[in-house]
């Protein structure tokens, strides 16, 4: 198999695990059948076949890019085998937390319950000993009543009167005595019923503190569980890391020898989200600080500009050195009309041929023009419009884990962003981004016009080597908003 035919094999191979891998995979929370457990199996298996692709490749040793591709599938599985792990953290972690509140509600509910109970018991003590008074009290009469007959004699005491006045005193003194004892009666039965609502309470109470107790002692083992796997699943999760990294060191020196081979230069695999979301909130930022002073373009009779000649860094150069802004001075004239949609022209005049596409591989959402190995290039504006962004992105050397800063910056290095005047066929606002600039030569809020000169070409950032990384972006310019640069390019 000759070189041409593998490379043809290795794209169609990538590309059949791509669509496998996005056929399997699915959002979290998304409704399936797929256990995770399922999913992890799978991704065991797949990289058990890229491991197994990996060394046949590499005893044959012909064909960097058949091997590059298989790595770079690797590294998704990896990549994809953390995020599960991530994910299985994250659960845990909120296990653990939220079984951790538990044991700290239900501890200090354990401690009220008790002192509750106490109270209650105490009261209950007191109702008893009223209830056993009040007893007493009831029996004396009780005994009384029945060793005397009072029931005859009361009839006697009455009939015994010797006139209407007496009787009606008689009849007076006997309702008296009868209150007194219906009283002692009610009485009675109300401790009956306060001694009996009072052991109700008390059942109630020892019931809820032996299930307090019990929910404690349950969330108590469980915590010790989930700690373990927590320990366990963190420690998975940086082998998975460790592995990552390892076979993206790989993934960069193959890359890196590839494009020192083609001269045809792009960035290395390995953006991450934290660096995705600092440009998508620094557009968003300059979109809001530009976007009311955005010139609507005239086309003009053109005077040639002037502009101060700037001075490119070497390719090989590496330095934090903070490189002075050339301006360029436009001489307005005349009106002439203007396209009512964007009309793009090659950012890179010199060389126009696209070498690494739009998702030419994983996270790639802009287009690579190569400039052959060399640097200082006219970079222009795509078409007329605001620059919104002109900076340079550095980073500590002592806490950036990043192994590259292709001459002293990391990311995007020296970039530009521009917000167009004129919007595309659907009316949605454009923005273009320029990355891996030797030098600017623009600034924020400044207005250019199509092909005006905005920059030299470099290798800054993220780079294996000179070239221009072009972006396209509609919408509110995030990362998410990229869209194929080709379908604007001439």
């Amino acid at each position: 198999m000759n070189r041409y035919a593998k490379k043809i094999v290795s794209v169609l191979m990538s590309a059949c695990l791509i669509c496998t891998s996005a056929a399997i995979c699915t959002p979290v929370g998304a409704k399936t059948t797929q256990s995770q457990e399922q999913r992890k199996e799978e991704l065991e298996k797949k990289l058990e076949e890229t491991n197994k692709k990996l060394k046949e490749l590499g005893k044959e040793k012909d064909d960097a890019q058949e091997y590059l591709d298989v790595i770079d599938t690797k590294l998704d599985t990896l990549k994809e085998q953390y995020s599960i792990t991530l994910s299985e953290v994250n659960e845990t972690e909120n296990r653990v937390h939220k079984t951790q509140e538990s044991i700290s509600t239900n501890t200090q509910t354990l401690k009220e319950i008790e002192v509750s109970l106490k109270d209650m018991e105490a009261q209950s003590v007191t109702l008893e000993a009223e209830y056993d008074d009040v007893w007493q009290k009831y029996c004396q009469r009780v005994r009384a009543i029945y060793v005397s007959g009072e029931t005859e004699s009361v009839l006697t005491f009455l009939l015994s009167s010797d006139g209407i006045q007496n009787f009606l005193t008689r009849l007076e003194m006997v309702s008296a005595v009868a209150k007194k004892d219906s009283k002692l009666l009610k009485e009675m039965n109300t401790k009956i019923e306060q001694v009996q609502t009072s052991r109700k309470q008390l059942g109630e109470k020892r019931e809820e503190l032996n299930k307090t107790q019990k929910v404690l002692k349950s969330d108590t083992e469980s915590l010790k569980i989930q700690q373990v796997s927590l320990n366990e699943k963190e420690a998975e999760m940086k082998k998975k890391k460790s592995a990552m990294e390892k076979q993206q060191i790989e993934a960069n020196t193959t890359l890196q020898k590839i494009n020192d081979q083609t001269k045809e230069y792009s960035e290395l695999h390995d953006i991450t989200q934290e660096e995705i979301d600092q440009i998508d909130n620094e557009i968003k930022e300059a979109i809001k600080k530009y976007q009311n002073k955005q010139t609507t373009t005239k086309k003009k009779k053109k005077k040639k500009p002037t502009t101060t000649k700037p001075t490119a860094t070497k390719p090989n150069e590496t330095t934090t050195e903070h490189v002075t802004e050339p301006t360029t001075e436009e001489e307005t004239t005349e009106d002439e009309i203007s396209s009512d949609f964007i009309n793009m022209t090659y950012p890179c005049p010199d060389h126009t041929r696209i070498t690494c596409a739009f998702h030419g591989y994983r996270g790639h959402n802009g287009c690579d023009f190569s400039t052959g190995g060399t640097t200082g290039h006219k970079i222009v504006a795509a078409d007329s419009g605001t620059v919104i962004i002109s900076r340079d992105i550095t980073c500590d050397r002592d806490t950036c884990k990043k192994s590259y800063h292709g001459n002293g910056y990391c990311s995007y290095g020296r970039y530009i962003v521009i917000m167009h005047d004129h919007p595309n066929r659907n009316g949605e606002t454009v923005y273009t981004l320029y990355a891996h600039n030797s030098v600017r030569s623009v600034s924020a809020g400044q207005h250019v016009i199509k092909g005006q000169q905005i920059a030299l070409s470099g290798s800054t950032g993220n780079s294996t080597g000179p070239h221009l990384h072009f972006e396209v972006r509609l919408g509110d310019g995030s990362y998410n908003d990229a869209v194929n640069p080709a379908y604007y390019l001439p």
